[in-house]
């Protein structure tokens, strides 16, 4: 998440800091997107989605509290709710 007292100045400048990008699946975003894509992609530093409201609630989650969504996975997992998901997406 982007600092408020941050300031971005150019695509080049994201692609070179820590920070994370939310865009999109997809669409044409110019050279300097197109080249940097890979790289973000490998550090997990690209958050793609495929609705709008899919990109707000992705958005939301950004400024959630961790301790909160740590309780939320903690939850889940003792559930037995995110080993099925894993399963589900294991190859066949």
């Amino acid at each position: 998440m982007i600092s408020a007292t941050r300031h971005i100045a150019s695509f080049a400048q994201l692609a070179r800091g820590k920070s994370p990008l939310l865009a999109p699946k997809v669409g044409w975003y110019g050279a300097d997107h197109a080249a940097a894509r890979p790289t973000l992609e490998k550090n997990g530093r690209l958050n793609t989605f495929g609705s709008f409201r899919q990109g707000i609630v992705m958005f939301d989650a950004g400024r959630a509290d961790p301790a909160r969504l740590n309780a939320a996975i903690t939850r889940l997992e003792q559930r037995g709710v995110l080993a099925a998901i894993r399963s589900s997406y294991e190859a066949p």
